[in-house]
C-alpha cells in the first residue's frame, strides 16, 4: 500500500508525509515477511489539542513499528521523540534502515509466525573486495 502526500489531522496539507507498507508472499517459507519504506517524513503528530502538536510538530510524536497486537511489539529508535523520526531528524526514517542496504527501507522477517530481529546488512562484494585489497597492501608493505 502506498500513502502519497499524507497530511497531518485535521486535514492539514502544508507539511506532506510519503510511505509504504510491502506484505511480501513469502509462502516457500512462512507468509508474512514485510518492510516499510519512508520517502518524506515532515509531520509527526496532528493538531488536535489531545495530541499536544501544534502545525504537526511536537507534542506526542509518532512511533513507528510493529505489534503483533499482543505481547511481541517493536519499535525503531526515535520513537516519540520530538523531531527524531523527521527527515532532518537525528533518526530519520528516510536515512536510516533494518535488513536492507537502501535508505528508507525497513525489512521485517516472519518465520513460523515469529518476527526476526533485525540483523546486520553485510557488506557488498565490491566493499568486502576493496577492504581486502587494501588490507593485503598493508601487509605487504610492512614485509
Amino acid at each position: 500500500m502506498n500513502w502519497f502526500d499524507v497530511g497531518y489531522f485535521d486535514t492539514k496539507a502544508d507539511k506532506l508525509n510519503q510511505f509504504q507498507l510491502i506484505i511480501t508472499d513469502r509462502s516457500d517459507i512462512f507468509a508474512g515477511d514485510f518492510e516499510f519504506n519512508y520517502n518524506q517524513i515532515n509531520w509527526e503528530t496532528g493538531s488536535a489539542s489531545s495530541s499536544g502538536g501544534v502545525d504537526g510538530l511536537g507534542g506526542n510524536s509518532a512511533r513507528v513499528g510493529w505489534s503483533n497486537g499482543n505481547v511481541k511489539s517493536f519499535e525503531l529508535g526515535g520513537s516519540a521523540i520530538n523531531g527524531a523520526l523527521l527527515d532532518t531528524g537525528s533518526n530519520a526514517l528516510v536515512s536510516g534502515s533494518v535488513n536492507s542496504n537502501v535508505a528508507g527501507r525497513y525489512v521485517f522477517n516472519v518465520r513460523n509466525g515469529q518476527v526476526l530481529p533485525p540483523e546486520p546488512v553485510s557488506a557488498p562484494g565490491s566493499l568486502l573486495l576493496l577492504g581486502m585489497g587494501i588490507a593485503a597492501l598493508a601487509l605487504r608493505r610492512r614485509a
